[in-house]
């Protein structure tokens, strides 16, 4: 794995988190508890079903892009700016690699926002392979709307990231570990080798010990 790949998925968590922070700004939501033993993404709700707060256009003192903020006054850091603050080599760019990243339910406006993500960053045309049935789920369901913003946030930075890389996104049509699991070995059955990025709303010690047998038993 060369480093840009190594780099992206510790930025997939970090950003992750700081962008589900800005979402949920000025709304109290609490993050659903786990599941047992499905796994379940924070109660975030995209733009489209909650009202944005006002911009605020921020200062990027100490680095990172002025960004429409809110109150707590946000940061925003693009691809760029981690190539620059990690020094990352131009030439580490995902070229020859696979990523494949999971989530459950998929999200219907996931190429639009993709190619509006890449537009804004500079970025070259995505080669992104979906496997499943991407948009499952009750759009007003809080659990299905966070699986939704991973989903975006997982592949925007994953191509924001290794911009060269083979983007493959497997939905599981639910979120429990099972179908997670299947998810995993569907893709790694067409793309043995790969990169595998995963990320749930739980921390380890919520993890089942069935969950690691079943992902065992599948190799992964």
């Amino acid at each position: 794995m060369n480093n840009r790949l190594r780099l992206s998925h510790t930025l997939l968590a970090v950003l992750a988190l700081a962008a589900l922070a800005l979402a949920t700004a000025g709304a109290a939501s609490s993050a659903p508890g786990p599941k047992d033993p499905p796994f379940s993404k924070p109660s975030v709700a995209p733009s489209s079903y909650v009202a944005a707060p006002p911009v605020t256009w921020v200062s990027a003192a100490g680095g990172g892009t002025p960004c429409g903020g809110n109150a707590f006054g946000v940061i925003c850091y693009t691809p760029s700016d981690m190539d620059k603050i990690y020094d990352v080599p131009a030439a580490a760019n995902g070229a020859g690699q696979t990523i494949i990243i999971v989530d459950a339910f998929g999200n219907p406006t996931l190429k639009s926002d993709l190619a509006q993500f890449d537009f804004e960053n500079g970025l070259p045309d995505p080669s992104l392979t979906i496997l499943g049935n991407n948009g499952t789920g009750n759009p007003n369901d809080p659990n299905v709307q966070g699986w939704q913003v991973e989903t975006n946030l997982d592949v925007e930075w994953a191509h924001g990231m290794a911009p060269k890389a083979n983007i493959v996104l497997s939905i599981a049509h639910n979120d429990n570990a099972h179908d997670l699991t299947d998810a995993v070995q569907h893709a790694l059955g067409k793309y043995p080798g790969a990169i595998v990025s995963q990320s749930f709303g739980a921390d380890e010690t919520f993890v089942k010990r069935g969950f690691i047998d079943d992902l065992s038993a599948h190799r992964v």
